[in-house]
């Protein structure tokens, strides 16, 4: 499963920033080990016992610090740090107490304490830490200067006294710059990152931005064709609906045949909604042309049934009650067979064989009878 920048990221980090503990710890322990020495070599030579005590609590610090780098390797860094830190704390009491001599001793251990921390703790446990250094500092202070504390050996010689306050300086001085250092550094490079993801993101924004931008215009295209088409939709379905209408009106045309006759030849299979318009278009012709007769002429009419035969009825008693007579033409042999057959009568239904008998009958009677 690869990893992802981030991760990656992350894990470079956290390896840079327990390098830099490694290389702070190394320095230290060289440190360490050279005060140990040099306090050992003073007590042979001059032997003051204060430098046995000190030489004996450096090797106690080095001792620690090579078991807190061991942690390291384990992978137990917060147990680690936490012993360093603690371990600082310790040297600083023990250094008030036996070495009054040394001011800056208690001040810079506590400072190296939290400062060692910093990286890894959280901003709570920090806070709790910072607190609990400075208490421990200052009860400390006050209680060796008030006599608290009685001096538990005796002081060296001014020179030698001189010469550990200046070492004390120089060294713990150079061990919270070298700190100070390694926050800058890491500062530095998680300031390059910061700067080069912002880079990396108005990048991506504006590529972004650019996609966006080009779907947008793609998408007002697209939306722009939908809608002529939609228009050319909406123009061929009224097109449609006219023609339709049309094709309706010319399925069942009305012609005027004489001043008072009209004929209306049917072709094709008749159903409930053309039986409804013929009836429909018949009224309206009689009534607008004041025609006396009209002729349905169904010679292209396949079938006759009971429901064409009921609804061609209703086309008669319509226009009887207009004052018109309805003739019915062109009946096949196989629909009269049809109508036979089913028992159907046409009451009031004029018949004749063709259209142009069905013309003559009506010439010579030019004003028929209303039933």
């Amino acid at each position: 499963m690869s990893e992802t920048p981030a991760n990656t990221s992350a894990y470079n980090e956290d390896a840079a920033q327990l390098a830099r503990l490694r290389q702070f710890l190394n320095w230290f322990l060289g440190v360490i080990l050279f005060v140990s020495l040099s306090m050992f070599l003073l007590f042979l030579t001059q032997h003051i016992s204060l430098m046995a005590y000190t030489s004996g609590l450096a090797i106690g610090v080095a001792l620690i610090v090579i078991l807190a780098r061991f942690m390291l390797q384990r992978g137990a860094v917060m147990r680690a740090v936490m012993l360093i830190s603690s371990t600082f704390l310790i040297a600083a009491v023990f250094i008030v107490v036996f070495l009054p001599i040394v001011p800056v001793g208690l001040p810079l251990f506590a400072l190296l304490s939290i400062m060692v921390a910093l990286p890894y703790l959280r901003r709570r446990y920090l806070a709790m830490l910072s607190f609990g250094v400075w208490i421990i500092a200052v009860a400390v202070t006050a209680f060796r200067y008030a006599n608290v504390i009685p001096p538990l050996l005796p002081d060296p010689p001014d020179w030698l006294i001189g010469g550990i306050n200046v070492g004390s300086v120089a060294v713990m001085m150079g061990l919270t710059l070298l700190l100070i250092w390694q926050y800058s550094a890491r500062l530095n490079a998680t300031l390059e990152r910061v700067c080069a993801s912002n880079a990396d993101l108005r990048e991506t924004q504006a590529l972004l931005e650019t996609r966006v931008a080009e779907r947008t215009a793609a998408l007002q295209r697209v939306l722009h064709e939908v809608q002529i088409h939609a228009a050319d939709q909406e123009r061929l379905l009224e097109e449609n609906i006219r023609q339709r209408d049309a094709i309706r009106e010319l399925s069942v045309p009305v012609l005027p045949v004489t001043n008072q006759t009209l004929v209306m030849p049917l072709v094709g299979a008749l159903d409930s909604q053309r039986l409804l318009m013929i009836r429909e278009q018949a009224l309206h012709a009689i009534e607008q042309d004041r025609a006396r007769c009209l002729v349905i002429d169904i010679t292209g009419v396949p079938l006759v049934d009971s429901q064409i035969a009921q609804g061609l009825l209703e086309v008669v008693q319509a226009a009887q009650l207009l004052g018109a007579q309805v003739a019915l033409v062109g009946i096949r042999p196989e629909v009269a067979q049809t109508v036979v057959g089913l028992g159907l009568e046409l009451p009031g239904m004029r018949t004749y064989s063709d259209l142009r008998s069905a013309m003559e009958q009506l010439d010579r009677k030019p004003k028929p009878t209303t039933a």
